[in-house]
Order: structure tokens, then C-alpha cells, then sequence
């Protein structure tokens, strides 16, 4: 699964495991309907009951707003809401705290109305760049927590100084990692390997067949690429060959423009020891999440066509780093960098501490 949509698996673990109960309704396999073993109730969207509204204390609405017209009344046409038809001996006379956890850049036309931020305890995003794209009357609603990672699939490896590692979606960068492939691997010798994970999978095809122009063409040209000599390409794998993964790869290259909210991705890799290269691009959650840990050149503040000349010195950055390993001197700091990178990951990032934190947005008291 995607990195938003694990982020639901680990984050329920966690709160069920401090004491919530936690149900969460979805498309689940028929298998997976009921209790799962940390706690957690899964059931089907259908499932949800209305009448059951006034006695549930907290509602998340996941990545998308529409679903808290579920929980708030008026966000709705309907005025005869199951709430409404319940008796005062029926109900707690309150209604749950809601809130919506955004995974992407948010709608301001939604967010804008005062009326539906009124409704809302809060709104969780992902770091301060995500919660900058909300509008004022929903910005006051804001909480910062990042997503996080599972200490269970940490992994250790040699992080060799020749090995790199993609993997995010292909239209984040791979474009121009696997560009800029032949000119790295030339000046960096027969060792230098490139890994690729996630890759193409049957739900990026269709979403890329519905909004690339050209698609299909590029793919072609994507997949040409990805047979270069020193690439290897893995597609998606589970998360313990992911880490191991990264435990193998001394740097992950990032070169992107995306607007990047929270990188679940960039979390890994530098919980396994694996140095971020990246554009560190001030139009996304790059700085938040991997300084002052980046060994990327100067900042990419716009579009590669609009800046030629950063591709080079993004290429000299990844060389340099590489041959760092082999330098008197720099070795030894190479690796400090390394070790506190990796130390400050496992610790900053954990699903334990979102839970503590959403724990105490829970408990925060709403004004009547």
C-alpha cells in the first residue's frame, strides 16, 4: 500500500494500543472484517451506522473532508439527521469531536467557509508546509503531526557509498535520477548500482494514463531507461525489503519538484542510515523532513527548464558524496553525519509519538 494509506494501519495500532477503541471503515477484504490482532475493527464503509453517531467521542475523516458530513449535521441537506431524531435519553448531549487528517495539498474553496472550520476540533497535517495551504479561518484549526515508522521494520546495513536508492512515485524524479544515471555511473565506475522500488504499478497506470499527457510514451521511454547498465529495478516490494533496501543504499536521490506534504519515504531511508540527496525544493516539505541532514546543492526553487544550470551541481553533489567515502578525513565525518541522521530519525519519527499527540488533541476541551 501507498504511504498515506499505511499511515491508517499504523497510526489505529498504536492508538488501540494506549487504550482507544478504534474502528475504521473502508473497502476491506472480506478476511480482514472484524477485530485484527492489535485491536483495531475494520469494516466496510456500509457499515457505518448513523444512529450510532452521538455516541462516538472522536471522528476522523481521512484525506478527504465530504466524509465529515457523516458526523455534522448541517454540513449536509438533510435535516433530519439520525442526531436529530434521537431523544435527549438517547444521546450524551454532545456530539463527537471532529476532525480531518489531510495526507494532500487541501481544497481552499472547502476550507474557506467559517462555517465548516467551525465544526472541525482540528485539523491534522502533515508539517508546517501543509498547513500553509490553508485558508485563515481553517490555518487556527491546524496540528502538526507528521506521519511516521514502524520501529518493528528498522534495518541495519552497510549503506554503501556507491549504491543509491528511488523510490517514490516515477513522476516525482525518476525522470531525471535515470537521466542523469550514465553521467554518475561514468564518473563513479563500474561499482556504482541504482535501486528502484515502487516503480509502475497497476494503480500509478491508471492514474497517470488519466492525467500525463503522453503517457504512455514516456512509460515506454521510463522503462528503456530502467534497463541501464548499474540500475536495478524492483517495482513494489513488502516493507522489510524496503528497509533493507535503504540499509544497503548510501544515498537516496530525490531530485523532485513535487509539492511533497510528508514523506514517508525520505523517513525510511534516513531511519536506515540512508542520506537523503534532494533538490531540499522550498515548494514542499524537503527542509522539514531531511535538514540539516541533505547533502543536495543549492535549493531548486523553480522548474528545472527555469534553472539549467542546477541539474549539474545536483550530479557534482551526488559524486561528491559518494567519493566522500574514500577521501582522508572525510570518511570519518561522513559517517558522524550518517549515524546522527539515523539516530535523530528513529527518534523523531515514530507512529508511538503521532499517537501520544493525537491523544492530547483529543483531549483538548472543545468551546461550547
Amino acid at each position: 500500500v501507498g504511504g498515506s494509506e499505511e499511515a491508517v494501519i499504523f497510526l489505529s495500532r498504536e492508538l488501540a494500543l494506549i487504550g482507544y477503541w478504534v474502528e475504521v471503515y473502508l473497502d476491506p477484504r472480506v478476511a480482514d472484517i472484524g477485530r485484527d490482532d492489535w485491536g483495531v475493527y475494520w469494516y466496510p464503509c456500509s457499515y457505518f451506522n448513523l444512529v450510532t453517531v452521538p455516541t462516538i467521542d472522536v471522528f476522523v475523516a481521512w484525506r478527504y473532508h465530504i466524509s465529515t458530513a457523516l458526523v455534522i449535521p448541517s454540513f449536509t441537506d438533510d435535516v433530519t439527521h439520525p442526531k436529530d431524531r434521537l431523544s435527549s435519553s438517547e444521546t450524551r448531549g454532545s456530539s463527537p469531536k471532529v476532525f480531518v487528517w489531510l495526507q494532500d495539498v487541501p481544497s481552499t474553496v472547502t476550507y474557506t467557509s467559517p462555517a465548516f472550520s467551525s465544526h472541525l476540533s482540528g485539523i491534522f497535517c502533515l508539517s508546517r508546509f501543509h498547513a500553509s495551504y490553508l485558508p485563515a479561518p481553517a490555518r487556527e484549526k491546524a496540528i502538526i503531526t507528521p506521519n511516521g515508522i514502524d520501529p518493528n521494520y528498522f534495518a541495519d546495513g552497510p549503506n554503501d557509498a556507491t549504491t543509491f536508492v528511488y523510490s517514490s512515485a516515477p513522476n516525482r524524479g525518476l525522470d531525471t535520477v535515470l537521466r542523469s544515471w550514465p553521467e554518475i555511473k561514468r564518473r563513479l565506475g563500474p561499482s556504482a548500482e541504482l535501486l528502484v522500488y515502487y516503480g509502475f504499478s497497476d494503480s500509478f497506470m491508471k492514474y497517470g494514463r488519466s492525467t500525463m499527457k503522453d503517457f504512455d510514451a514516456w512509460h515506454a521511454e521510463m522503462m528503456e531507461m530502467l534497463q541501464y547498465n548499474g540500475v536495478s529495478y524492483h517495482g513494489m516490494v513488502d516493507h522489510k525489503t524496503l528497509a533493507q533496501g535503504f540499509a544497503r543504499s548510501g544515498f537516496i536521490l530525490y531530485p523532485t519538484t513535487f509539492p511533497e506534504t510528508g514523506c514517508v519515504t525520505l523517513m525510511k531511508a534516513q531511519a536506515m542510515g540512508c542520506i537523503p540527496i534532494t533538490t531540499r525544493y522550498a515548494g514542499s516539505t524537503l527542509p522539514e523532513l531531511t535538514e540539516p541532514f541533505d547533502l543536495g546543492p543549492r535549493p531548486l526553487n523553480h522548474s528545472l527548464e527555469r534553472d539549467p544550470d542546477w541539474l549539474g551541481s545536483w550530479i557534482d553533489a551526488v559524486v561528491h558524496a559518494s567519493r566522500r567515502n574514500s577521501e582522508i578525513g572525510e570518511l570519518e565525518k561522513l559517517e558522524n553525519h550518517r549515524a546522527e541522521m539515523k539516530a535523530n530519525t528513529r527518534s523523531r519519527f515514530l507512529w508511538s509519538k503521532v499517537a501520544l499527540s493525537w491523544d492530547e488533541a483529543f483531549s483538548v476541551e472543545t468551546p461550547e
